[in-house]
């Protein structure tokens, strides 16, 4: 074999490699509580994502049957892909190996020309967990992971699911006021 030869054959081995292995990439990382108190949803979002209920890190590790994904927030369009509204690609975090991610939400600081990049090289990602108050999250201590998105395995919100979150949310926000349902995108999902 010659140099050129074994050149071309390890040049090949190496993409082969890199096709079969995701590339991770660098991300940052901070929570958002869609079970905060409304008087908090101006920051929070409230309790739906792009019109789904949202699902958290809380919720997905006590019960991963019932929950069976964390709810992501991220920039509506990624690596060239649009997220279409109730489907959720699987994004891996290299700090939670064992729990299922899906990117079903966005927020203001997320999407577009505006996204707020804090640190340059780091794609932004805001993951719902359940609200504590004053007290520091395990992402909010976390706040750098590598990441892959698998763009093959994209999920459709289960429909049983979303019916069950959508009546619990009617029974709790039912008298919220019309005006917030609206703002929030609540109006149809507890009317």
């Amino acid at each position: 074999m010659t140099v050129a030869e074994f050149d071309q054959a390890l040049a090949q081995r190496l993409q082969m490699i890199e096709a079969s292995h995701p590339k991770w990439k660098n991300g940052r990382l901070t929570s958002y509580y869609p079970d905060a108190p409304v008087s908090q949803w101006v920051g929070e979002g409230g309790p739906l994502g792009r019109g789904y209920p949202v699902l958290t890190m809380d919720q997905h590790q006590q019960d991963p049957v019932a929950f069976p994904f964390v709810t992501v927030a991220a920039d509506l369009v990624l690596e060239g892909n649009k997220l279409k509204p109730g489907y959720g690609p699987r994004i891996h975090f290299y700090a939670w190996p064992k729990l299922v991610f899906r990117i079903l939400d966005t927020g203001g600081a997320f999407k577009g020309e505006g996204k707020r990049i804090r640190n340059e090289g780091h794609e932004p990602f805001d993951i719902a967990t359940s609200y504590a108050g004053t007290q520091r999250k395990q992402i909010d201590r976390q706040k750098f992971s590598t990441y892959w998105i698998d763009w093959q395995d994209v999920l459709g919100y289960p429909a049983d699911l979303r019916r069950k979150l959508t009546d619990d949310l009617k029974r709790k926000y039912r008298t919220l006021p019309e005006g917030l349902k609206q703002k929030y995108g609540l109006a149809e999902a507890v009317s």
